[in-house]
């Protein structure tokens, strides 16, 4: 019987005027943070879960941010975001 094959999962998230994006690969999971009202990429990363690659996205989010809020942490804003999933 011959391995099962992954298809990729991929999730988008919108906050302020940035696009975060998170897609799996074949041993990680890589983010990039896309400036929403041009495409352009602004950050990309990879990390080893969908949670870990969410939580740098809002990460990035916040230190760039018009005014990084210290009270909100990274894992925090990336649990309160709505990811949307897509194939």
């Amino acid at each position: 019987m011959s391995p099962l094959v992954q298809i990729r999962q991929g999730f988008r998230a919108r906050w302020q005027n940035l696009t975060l994006m998170v897609e799996s690969e074949d041993q990680q999971w890589t983010l990039r943070v896309q400036d929403a009202g041009d495409d352009r990429l602004l950050y990309t990363a990879g990390r080893s879960n969908r949670a870990a690659a969410q939580t740098a996205g809002a990460e990035f989010a916040l230190l760039r941010g018009p005014a990084a809020d210290s009270a909100v942490s990274p894992e925090a804003m990336a649990r309160s975001l709505q990811w949307h999933q897509y194939w």
